[in-house]
């Protein structure tokens, strides 16, 4: 899982709506199509991206879970996008991280 398909620039008003508040998970097919997902996490997800999960998993449940830096000015913001997958047969076990930066909009009035 180290490739993320969907990712693009994101301003300061755009952090909270992608940040994933509490820990939460999806299962996929051995393709890494979900399966199961929540509405709210999938919309997040069609956003930031989704991890590339290893077809030798089979089947798996990914769990999902971020960490935003506090930072008083926008422009040191990051989200911490940790993924661990778990294979339903196959039992195996990987995970990976992405990192969301946040830049200032200057376009803001």
């Amino acid at each position: 899982m180290a490739q993320f398909i969907g990712v693009s620039d994101f301003v300061c008003s755009d952090a909270d709506e992608l940040y994933i508040q509490h820990p939460t998970s999806f299962i996929v097919d051995e393709t890494g199509i979900p399966l199961q997902i929540s509405p709210a996490l999938q919309s997040i997800l069609d956003i930031t991206g989704y991890p590339q999960v290893l077809e030798a998993c089979g089947a798996a449940t990914v769990y999902v879970s971020d960490v935003m830096s506090q930072a008083e000015q926008c422009d040191d913001i990051v989200i911490t996008r940790s993924f661990l997958c778990y294979g339903q047969i196959s039992k195996c076990l990987y995970g990976c991280a992405q990192s969301i930066p946040v830049v200032p909009n200057y376009h803001d009035p």
